[in-house]
């Protein structure tokens, strides 16, 4: 599992982030997925991911590449006491910014982030 998630999965995940921000701004790319890799646990905000990256994209841009990220599988969208993947959402819901995220398994995994 763990090998699948390194050398399959992260660059599947942003492989489907191409093309999500303008082509000047696509350098920036890698600022938003290291504020995922590195963030103190599988579970992040809205507001983590802009501190993050502050600077180099703006929240418009981190809300385009987090609704692809919703959308391609590669987060969750924790509300409450349940969590919404796009293949599996228990709540009925889309995507929003209003409640925190949760990395894919596979993410959480490949970038050794703490389950809690």
């Amino acid at each position: 599992m763990r090998s699948y998630s390194e050398e399959y999965f992260v660059g599947e995940i942003f492989d489907n982030l191409a093309g999500v921000l303008d082509e000047n701004r696509a350098r920036h790319l890698g600022a938003f997925k290291d504020a995922l890799r590195t963030s103190p646990s599988r579970f992040f905000t809205f507001e983590y991911v802009c501190a993050e990256v502050k600077g180099e994209l703006d929240e418009t841009e981190v809300k385009q590449l987090l609704k692809q990220m919703f959308e391609i599988g590669g987060i969750g969208i924790r509300n409450g006491s349940y969590t919404d993947f796009v293949y599996r959402r228990v709540g009925g819901a889309g995507f929003t910014t209003r409640h925190g995220f949760m990395l894919h398994d596979a993410l959480t995994r490949a970038w050794n982030r703490p389950w809690k």
